[in-house]
C-alpha cells in the first residue's frame, strides 16, 4: 500500500488497469456524474484509431487513492467510463471472453464489478445496464438511465469510425485498445494528498472543479449522519450560486464562492491553491459543518449585495451606487470587502460603497493595476471584520490616495487621450459614470458591459474623418489629431447605431443620437441630449464638453 505521504505511479495497459487483481474502482459520492458528451466519446475513439499504426498510445493520467480493497478515483472517472462503456459494446455484439474480465471478477462469490459509479448511480449501472450486457441482451436507452444512453452513442460512433461492424476491424480496434493504450496511475493512501497530485497533474478528462476538490476534503472527515447534513447545506450554497448566476453571469460555478470566502477567512490573497485555505482550517480544529456553514452564510452575503434594487434589503437600498463596481476589471476585492460588511453587519456601509468606488476607480484611471490595492484592500477587510469606525477606514484609504497621488494622476489621465482598443481600458467604465449621474435618485438600469445589449464607444468627430467632405471643412488636421481620442469627443450608443453612423456628418450623427433615425429604442443615452441641442461639432464645443465631463466626474469621485 502507497504511504499516506507519498505517491506511486505506475504504467498500466487498459488490459491490466481492468483485469488484475484487486483493481476495483468505486466513484466517491462526491465527484460529479458521468459528465462526457458525444463530441469527447468520439475525439477519444478517434485518437484511438489514428494511434493503432503508431505502436502505443497514452490516454493520460488517473488518480486514485488506496482504499485496502480497492481504489477511490478522485481524478480519471469520465476517462475510466467511457473505456468501458466501449469495452461493453464490443462483448455485447462479439462475446468475446477476455472482454467480460474488464467488467466483472467472476472469481469472487458474489461476483464483483471492476467500475462501481456513485452510489446514486450505481444501480442504473448494474442492473439496468451491466447486467443486461453480461446477459447478452440490449439495454433499453429509452428511459433516464445514463449509462444505457451513452452505451447506445458510444456504439453508433465506433461505427462511424469503422471499428465496430466488420469483426476483423473490430477485434483488431478493442485488442490495441486493451494492450497499446496505457494510463499513468497514481497512487496514494491520503485524501489530501491526492488532491494536491490533481493539481499538478492535467488528465484529459473532465476533472474536478476547486469547489469539488473542497467537497473531497471536507466529505472525507464525515461520518454518515454529518455527510447528510453537509449535503443539505451544499444544496444551500448551490441554490445561492444559481439565484447569484441570475444577477450576475461571473456565478457559472461555486468555484467563485469558494474563492472569495478564502479571501474573507484569511484576511489575505490566498499564496497558495485555494484548497489549502480550507484544509488549514481543519488543521486549526475547525469542524467541516462549520466551515461549510460559514461558505453558505457568505454565500447569502454575496446574494444580498447583487440582489436587485427594491429587494427590501435595507443595507443596499440604492443599488444604482453598486452598478459601476460591475465594470472594474477585477471584481475580488469589492465583492469581498462589501460581502464582508453585509456578513458582519458593518454600520458605515454606504460610506464604505462610496469610498471603495473613489479608491478603485481613481487607482485604475491613474494607470494602476489590481495589484496596487491589494493591501489596502486587506487593511481594509480587517478593519470591517472588527467593525472598526468608517472614519478609519476613509482615513486608510485616503491616505493612499494621497501619498500615491492618485486623484491627480488620474484627472490628468482624463485630459489626455483617452480611448484604447485594450480590454482593461476604463473609458467605458467613465462613460457608464457620467450616464449614471444623470439620473435622478431612481437610478437607471444596469448598462449590460457585455452582449448585444450593451454600448459601444462612438468618436463624435468619427475616426475616418477625412474621408467626410463636412469634416475636412471644420477640423483642421493639427485640431483632429489633438482632440480625436480626448474625453469630450466620445459617448456611448447601441452597437446597431455606431454601425450606421460611421464616418457621417454631424446633422446625420444628430439623428442617430436623437432617435429620429432608425430604431428609437436603440438610443437611450442621457449622455447624448446636451450633443443633439448643438448646431454644430467644433473645437470650441468639444473642449466644452470635455470640461463639464470631468468636472462632473470630480463630483463623482469625491470623497465620501
Amino acid at each position: 500500500m502507497a504511504s499516506k505521504e507519498s505517491f506511486d505511479p505506475h504504467r498500466l495497459t487498459v488490459r491490466q488497469l481492468l483485469t488484475d487483481s484487486y483493481n476495483f474502482y468505486d466513484i466517491p459520492e462526491y465527484q460529479r456524474p458521468y459528465k462526457w458528451k458525444e463530441e469527447q466519446i468520439n475525439d477519444l475513439i478517434k485518437d484511438v484509431k489514428d494511434s493503432m499504426d503508431m505502436g502505443e498510445y497514452f490516454i493520460g493520467t488517473m488518480i486514485l487513492i488506496e482504499k485496502g480493497d480497492g481504489f477511490d478515483v478522485i481524478d480519471g472517472q469520465q476517462r475510466l467510463t467511457t473505456i468501458t462503456l466501449i469495452l461493453a459494446a464490443y462483448y455485447r455484439k462479439y462475446g468475446c471472453p477476455e472482454l467480460k474480465k474488464c467488467f466483472i471478477d467472476e472469481d469472487q462469490v458474489p461476483y464483483r464489478i471492476k467500475v462501481s459509479p456513485r452510489v446514486d448511480q450505481r444501480n442504473d449501472f448494474q442492473v439496468g445496464f451491466l447486467s443486461k450486457i453480461l446477459d447478452g441482451q440490449e439495454p433499453d436507452n429509452s428511459g433516464e438511465n445514463i449509462f444505457s444512453k451513452f452505451y447506445a452513442v458510444t456504439k453508433d460512433l465506433l461505427s462511424k469510425n469503422d471499428v465496430f461492424d466488420v469483426p476483423e476491424d473490430a477485434i483488431k480496434f478493442y485488442r490495441y485498445l486493451l494492450d497499446h493504450v496505457y494510463l499513468i496511475t497514481i497512487t496514494t493512501g491520503s485524501e489530501g494528498f491526492a488532491v494536491r497530485l490533481f493539481y499538478v497533474m492535467n488528465a484529459r478528462g473532465t476533472s474536478l472543479s476547486n469547489d469539488e476538490v473542497i467537497k473531497v476534503l471536507l466529505y472525507d472527515k464525515l461520518d454518515e449522519r454529518g455527510r447528510e447534513t453537509f449535503d443539505g447545506s451544499w444544496r444551500n450554497i448551490e441554490s445561492q450560486r444559481k439565484q447569484l448566476e441570475q444577477y450576475w453571469e461571473e456565478y457559472s460555478n461555486l468555484e467563485k464562492i469558494f474563492n472569495l470566502y478564502s479571501y474573507y477567512y484569511l484576511g489575505e490573497k490566498p499564496r497558495t491553491i485555494v484548497y489549502d485555505t480550507y484544509a488549514k482550517m481543519l488543521d486549526k480544529g475547525v469542524k467541516p459543518l462549520v466551515i461549510i456553514d460559514k461558505v453558505k452564510q457568505f454565500a447569502d452575503s454575496l446574494l444580498k449585495l447583487h440582489r436587485k434594487h427594491g429587494s427590501g434589503d435595507s443595507l443596499i437600498e440604492d443599488n444604482s451606487a453598486l452598478q459601476p463596481f460591475y465594470y472594474l476589471y477585477d471584481s475580488v476585492y469589492w465583492q469581498v470587502l462589501l460581502g464582508a460588511a453585509i456578513d458582519v453587519g458593518y454600520d458605515g456601509f454606504k460610506e464604505l460603497v462610496q469610498e471603495l468606488f473613489r479608491l478603485y476607480y481613481l487607482n485604475w484611471i491613474s494607470g494602476h493595476n489590481t495589484g496596487n490595492i491589494r493591501d489596502i484592500s486587506m487593511k481594509i477587510l480587517k478593519q470591517i471584520k472588527g467593525k472598526e469606525d468608517i472614519s478609519k477606514i476613509i482615513s486608510s484609504i485616503e491616505k493612499k490616495i494621497r501619498e500615491e497621488n492618485l486623484e491627480k494622476t488620474a484627472f490628468e489621465n482624463l485630459e489626455k487621450d483617452v480611448y484604447s482598443e485594450k480590454p482593461k481600458n476604463w473609458l467605458h467604465a467613465v462613460l457608464c459614470l457620467l450616464e449614471y449621474n444623470l439620473y435622478d435618485e431612481s437610478g437607471t438600469d444596469y448598462i449590460e458591459p457585455h452582449g448585444k445589449m450593451s454600448p459601444s464607444i462612438d468618436h463624435i468627430l468619427p475616426k475616418g474623418w477625412k474621408e467626410v467632405h463636412y469634416w475636412t471643412e471644420k477640423w483642421s488636421v493639427p485640431d483632429a489629431n489633438e482632440w480625436i481620442y480626448k474625453l469630450g469627443n466620445m459617448t456611448l450608443v447601441s452597437m446597431p447605431k455606431n454601425d450606421a453612423m460611421g464616418n457621417s456628418d454631424f446633422l446625420t450623427k444628430k439623428g442617430h443620437y436623437s432617435g429620429t433615425l432608425g430604431d428609437a429604442k436603440a438610443t437611450r443615452y442621457r449622455l447624448n441630449y446636451t450633443i443633439v441641442g448643438l448646431n454644430d461639432w467644433n473645437l470650441t464645443n468639444l473642449k466644452q464638453r470635455q470640461a463639464q465631463m470631468i468636472s462632473s466626474l470630480k463630483e463623482i469621485l469625491k470623497p465620501a
